[in-house]
Order: structure tokens, then C-alpha cells, then sequence
């Protein structure tokens, strides 16, 4: 996304925290003040997913409260974030920001102002085109289909799908550790593994 509306990023920066080598985010930007005025300096975004229906949430309450298990897991990504800080302090100035999504795909507040400050950059950059341009997508060539049209509709769809998919696959590699497991169990009883 941010390839596409040409602002510069860097994927996985290393070395933000002096004495350590670890990656406390995974996108770092400096973003225009248009999407984010109280933004000063450089922002590195930490992604994350969780799922409200897994046990931990479950027991807080995540079934009842919508985004619990967002806002709970945006808590812990900020209290880790200070914690390393106290041993490891940043090499450079800049506002850390988790961006935490349910598996779902529903937006965390974190991930709404994410979600949110991107658009308008889509936005101001869109209407730059001017009449008879056509629009960011079909500029970068990424209007596929009718429901990608605009930069919003693309990005959420092609990040929804994307959960999703991680989603499943971890699913399935579950359940193939189990089938293992309770396979060479079988086995070692003098079964057959199924």
C-alpha cells in the first residue's frame, strides 16, 4: 500500500532499540501530516492478529465485548514495548503503534486509525489524478474487479482474504499436528495409525 501511494517505507527495521537487534515493528513510515497531523516524526507500525475466540479471550469476555481481544492484545504490544525500552532505549525518535486486527478481520481501534490515516492519503493522491484519469487503481494498474475499484475497497478486500487464508492455514497445520500425534499414539498402542 504504501509502494503504491509512494511514500517510503522500510519492512522489518531492525536496530530501532540500542544494544539489540530485535524488530519492534514491522513497517516503518514517515507519514505525511496530511493523513496524520499530530504525527512528528517517524511511525513504526507492529501488526498483529488475534482471535477472540480462542480460550485467554474467552475467559475476559471477548464473546460479549466487541474488540476485546483487539484492545487486550494492543495493551500488551504497547506494555512489551515500554518494558524493552527500559533495557534497550530507541536509537532514534520515533512513535511506536501497534496495529492490531481479530481474525475476523475486524479493525481494532489501533487498526482503525491505521486503516483510516492510509485512506486519506489514498484519497488526497486520488483526486490529484483529475478528470479523465481515472482513478489510483486503474493508475497502478490493480482494478480488478468490481469490487476493487478504489484503493479502499482493494486494500480491505485483498487484507480480509489475506487473514482469512493465514487463518485457515493454521488450521490445517493444527489439525495435522493432531492427526500426527494422536496417529503415532495409535501406533505405539499397537494400532494402526489411521
Amino acid at each position: 500500500m504504501y509502494r503504491q501511494l509512494g511514500v517510503q517505507y522500510a519492512t522489518e527495521p531492525c536496530g530501532l532499540r540500542q544494544g539489540s537487534e530485535s524488530r519492534p515493528a514491522d513497517v516503518m513510515v514517515v507519514v505525511p501530516s496530511e493523513a496524520h497531523p499530530e504525527a512528528m516524526r517517524a511511525v513504526a507500525w507492529d501488526v498483529g492478529v488475534t482471535d477472540p475466540g480462542g480460550d485467554q479471550h474467552l475467559l475476559m469476555g471477548s464473546d460479549k465485548v466487541p474488540l476485546n481481544a483487539a484492545a487486550n492484545m494492543t495493551a500488551t504490544k504497547l506494555q512489551r514495548f515500554e518494558e524493552r525500552l527500559e533495557t534497550n532505549p530507541p536509537t532514534l525518535q520515533f512513535d511506536y503503534k501497534p496495529v492490531v486486527y481479530e481474525s475476523t478481520s475486524a479493525r481494532g481501534a489501533s487498526a482503525k486509525e491505521w486503516w483510516d490515516g492510509i485512506c486519506q492519503m489514498a484519497k488526497d493522491k486520488e483526486s490529484s489524478f483529475g478528470l479523465g484519469f481515472g482513478s489510483l487503481m486503474e493508475y497502478n494498474g490493480l482494478a480488478y474487479a468490481w469490487s476493487g475499484q478504489t484503493f479502499k475497497r482493494h486494500w480491505g478486500n485483498r487484507m480480509s482474504f489475506s487473514i482469512m487464508y493465514r487463518a485457515h492455514q493454521e488450521g490445517v497445520k493444527r489439525v495435522l499436528e493432531i492427526s500426527l500425534t494422536q496417529g503415532a499414539a495409535q501406533a505405539s498402542r499397537g494400532g494402526r495409525a489411521v
